[in-house]
């Protein structure tokens, strides 16, 4: 994301709603907002997945990455490893758990939208 770009009201909104979500899951694990790393944060999407749409998931992947880039932090969130989960591949393109975590990021696809059964 530009530095230059000017988010919407309703943006702000939404991502302060899923940094605060994030702060809450920090805060119960004991971990600093701003020292997580990328294998904390993929636990984060995981439990998030359960309990949330994919369009969501990627709201709090931007709310993190917002909250540390306002900060002039690098966010764990431009690993390529989270990259991988959100796209739901790895580096063969044959992505279906992602280590460390058991998330199923290819089942989630096929029961959270259907319209992409195919194309997986």
């Amino acid at each position: 994301m530009s530095e230059n770009v000017e988010l919407s009201e309703a943006t702000l909104k939404s991502y302060k709603t899923c940094w605060k979500d994030f702060q809450n899951y920090c805060r119960g694990k004991s971990q600093d907002f701003y020292a997580a790393d990328t294998e904390f944060v993929m636990k984060y999407f995981a439990r998030k997945s359960k309990a949330c749409g994919l369009s969501r998931l990627f709201v709090h992947l931007s709310s993190i990455s917002y909250n540390y880039r306002t900060r002039g932090k690098v966010s764990p969130c431009d690993d390529a490893r989270v990259k991988m989960m959100m796209k739901g591949k790895n580096s063969t393109g044959l992505r279906t758990k992602i280590q460390g975590c058991g998330f199923n990021l290819r089942q989630f696809f096929i029961s959270k939208v259907p319209s992409v059964r195919q194309g997986l």
